[in-house]
């Protein structure tokens, strides 16, 4: 079923016509919800663009790669197959998608505009068709996923209640969502039905208190709030809640192996006690001890809300110099606030301006800008004009004058490829033995721990993770009860 609804703002058509031009080379801005080929044109752009704007704060390799023509072919490979019915298009979501796009602040995750895109352009294949698994979105239709079994890959109906999502989609059946659940240290993806206090429910079923974020359950076909268990006692979702001196958490001191650990009942620490492998009562500060405030501070937590961020250990209104990202003891602050990035050794700083001294990560430069040498350069965008004094985005370098892709595997090259080893003019497998960095085409098999592997031979042990691991044009794939290994496919 096709959707064309246009369903574009103002913002997005100026946005799209500053990226492409509108020029003869690129469908009119107002035809992209109606075409989705058009669609895609300017949603790669725009992921381009972000991916150049944020390159010094977020690693966005997957956006970079739509730049390369490598990774635009395979998105206009799902956008030529819904005129087949092999995939679908909702262009009534399409300027929302864009919108988040480039809209997206740099210090958030931008991943997450992903979530206004995921429904744009998706698989149309029904069950039991043979599938693509080098698509870049899961090519089977709502509600089922592409998972390599016997003879190839194939659409396979979503999981159940309390069953593992399937293929890329992490596709679940009509009416249920694919869930992170987690217990203890372990983390698993899990077919469900989201439920909030109040409402009735299964024992399959996930409830959620959207309130104060106490843990709920499902009790007598209701969700409600989970009882308060005793120190020491099992806690989390479905079980119970913590007493007001305690938090709910993993004990690696009662249980060193984490897989499958429950969470229990840890007491804060108090006035007073040792800190270091505990966590002070709120109210309290940790310097070694379990210290009163004065005024002072080791979290943000411990701060009030007209001087919320914790700086060198005093609360301040302003977020420069307070400790970021792996190295915040604050969980609630994993980047820094508009206009600061997180620097080594792990604290918020304002970021470098273009032709300015730099010293990643030390000293980052700021949006759109790279550090080259010792000075932060702007990021040109492709086939711009280059020179020593800007820098081309990733995947692309000055070549002519000009911002070009780096050539594929097999093509003729001056230094650098797309994929593999620029060797005698020409893009070519790196051996084993050689390093790699994971990109298509650097190895004939598989790149394990930053080195090419020799690619498996038929019948040799492999992952169903890892299909590069085979030798072309094998497959890892499964027969009925067996173990996964390298085979021909056979549809």
């Amino acid at each position: 079923m096709l959707a064309y609804a246009v369903g574009m703002s103002r913002r997005v058509v100026v946005a799209v016509c500053l990226l492409l031009g509108c020029t003869a080379d690129h469908a009119p801005a107002d035809s992209i919800g109606r075409s989705p080929e058009a669609f895609v044109d300017a949603w790669l752009a725009a992921r381009c663009d972000t991916a150049a704007r944020c390159e010094s704060v977020a690693a966005l390799s997957e956006w970079a790669a739509d730049c390369h023509p490598q990774g635009r072919a395979r998105w206009e490979r799902v956008a030529a197959a819904v005129a087949g019915g092999d995939a679908l298009f909702d262009g009534a979501l399409a300027g929302a998608c864009i919108d988040a796009t480039l809209g997206v602040a740099c210090a958030d995750d931008p991943r997450r505009a992903e979530d206004a895109c995921r429904q744009v352009l998706v698989g149309g294949l029904d069950e039991g068709t043979p599938c693509d698994l080098d698509w870049p979105v899961d090519p089977c239709a709502p509600h089922l996923g592409c998972r390599r079994g016997p003879g190839c890959a194939h659409c396979e109906r979503g999981g159940a209640a309390g069953e593992s999502c399937v293929g890329r989609s992490a596709a679940c059946a009509a009416g249920l969502d694919c869930l992170l659940i987690t217990n203890g240290a372990a983390a698993n993806l899990v077919c469900g039905r989201v439920r909030v206090l109040g409402e009735s429910c299964q024992t399959t079923d996930h409830c959620f208190n959207l309130g104060d974020g106490s843990y709920a359950g499902c009790s007598a076909g209701t969700c409600v709030v989970m009882p308060v268990v005793g120190v020491d006692e099992e806690c989390g979702p479905e079980v119970g809640n913590c007493p007001e001196l305690a938090f709910c958490s993993y004990d690696p001191g009662r249980f060193p192996d984490p897989i499958g650990a429950p969470t229990t009942c840890i007491p804060y620490r108090a006035l007073g006690q040792s800190c270091d492998t505990g966590i002070c009562a709120p109210g309290l500060r940790c310097d070694g001890t379990c210290m009163e405030l004065d005024g002072g501070c080791t979290t943000d937590a411990e701060c009030t809300p007209s001087a919320p961020f914790c700086v060198s250990g005093r609360c301040d209104a302003s977020a420069e110099g307070a400790r970021c990202g792996a190295y915040s003891s604050s969980p609630i602050r994993a980047s820094c606030p508009p206009g600061l990035e997180c620097a080594l050794p792990g604290l918020c700083e304002r970021p470098v301006a273009v032709g300015e001294p730099c010293d990643p990560p030390f000293l980052p430069c700021g949006e759109r800008a790279r550090c080259v040498g010792d000075l932060c350069l702007a990021i040109v965008a492709p086939h711009d004009v280059c020179g020593a004094e800007v820098a081309c985005p990733l995947l692309h370098a000055c070549s002519g004058g000009h911002c070009e892709p780096l050539p594929e595997y097999g093509g003729h090259c001056t230094d650098s490829c797309y994929g593999g080893l620029c060797s005698d003019g020409l893009c070519v497998h790196a051996a084993p033995g050689d390093a790699c960095d994971y990109q298509p085409d650097d190895c004939e098999g598989p790149c394990i721990d930053s080195t090419c592997a020799l690619p498996a031979e038929e019948g040799a042990a492999c992952s169903s993770t890892e299909a590069s691991s085979c030798a072309a044009p094998l497959e890892c794939l499964q027969e009925p009860g067996g173990p996964w290994a390298c085979a021909l496919p056979t549809c």
